[in-house]
């Protein structure tokens, strides 16, 4: 092995395989299993929340596409928000979910993802009590 080469198989192993021993723990995971979401974000603690339990899901879209994440589910309990993200794999779960929903307008979400600007687009927010 020449120098080049094990410099180039040093600086690989200290600068990317650490990095690639860590990333899971650096970024935040969604996972849905029936009707619960789990989401653990870096140093807390895991939360769940169920999707009957939600009071508001809709669509965040931003300026930074298309090589950046630039739609998102925005689901929404008491002051809990939860941003997904699109190409992650739940967010294609969730829209079947989603469409379970009774009054789930998906208009909104058409409207979101045709769009290239900074907007929300609600698509579903839960009827008060005795409404």
């Amino acid at each position: 092995m020449t120098s080049k080469q094990m410099e180039e198989w040093f600086s690989e192993w200290l600068l990317f395989k650490p990095l690639g021993l860590i990333a899971p723990y650096l970024r935040t995971n969604y996972w849905l299993s029936g009707q619960a979401i789990t989401i653990k974000r870096p140093f807390r603690k895991s939360v769940s929340v169920s999707i009957d339990e939600l009071d508001e899901i809709g669509v965040e879209t931003t300026d930074q596409g298309p090589f950046v994440e630039d739609v998102f589910w925005i689901l929404k309990r008491g002051e809990l928000c939860i941003r997904i993200g699109d190409p992650h794999p739940i967010f294609k779960m969730l829209m079947d979910r989603f469409g379970l929903l009774e009054g789930f307008d998906w208009q909104p979400f058409v409207d979101a993802m045709s769009c290239s600007d900074n907007r929300y687009f609600m698509c579903w927010r839960r009827l008060p009590e005795g409404a």
